[in-house]
């Protein structure tokens, strides 16, 4: 949390508000946050001096609008030229399929196809997304940085597809397991 933070901040000064839309809107593919968990890497960014804050009155209201200092682009810059490691992910949903054995078929097709369907949803939303996308003038000059910023949104989109296939098969696999079963 605290490099995508500092991500955002070298692109622009950004309010916490600003910060959870923006993980909303172009970072959930890959990546989901909380306001308490991005509250706590902003405290720790402020801790480190990694980032500041200016005060602004926006709509009657007084913002905290962050930014990046130099220690933070050093930190950022570190991170980012660091080697990437091999990641092993935390996946709830396949620690739930790998104990589906322990309860009945119905319920675990049940599972499945309201999953499918969630996933359906997300998809669509995702790739309305990429296809009504536009870019701002404002980010002209950081046009290197947008076309990674497009292509993780398209590993987002490839993941959902994969995933949507995959547990679409493992439907079937129950469904076929399973013949005297209706669903």
């Amino acid at each position: 949390m605290l490099y995508l933070i500092l991500g955002l901040l070298m692109i622009r000064n950004l309010t916490i508000y600003d910060i959870k839309t923006t993980l909303e809107k172009k970072i959930s593919p890959f990546y989901a946050a909380s306001y308490g968990s991005i509250q706590n890497a902003i405290k720790n960014l402020l801790a480190n001096q990694q980032i500041g804050f200016s005060e602004a009155v926006k709509d009657g209201r007084n913002k905290k609008v962050y930014f990046i200092t130099a220690a933070g682009k050093k930190a950022f810059f570190d991170w980012m030229l660091s080697e990437i490691p091999v990641n092993k992910f935390n996946n709830e949903v396949l620690v739930r399929v790998f104990f589906f054995g322990f309860i009945q078929p119905e319920d675990q097709f049940r599972l499945v196809d309201d999953y499918v369907k969630k996933l359906r949803i997300e998809y669509e939303e995702i790739c309305s997304f990429q296809t009504n996308l536009t870019i701002p003038e404002s980010f002209q000059d950081k046009k290197e940085v947008v076309k990674f910023q497009l292509h993780t949104l398209d590993y987002g989109v490839q993941q959902l597809r994969l995933e949507i296939e995959w547990f679409e098969e493992l439907k079937r696999s129950i469904q076929k397991e399973n013949l005297h079963a209706e669903y």
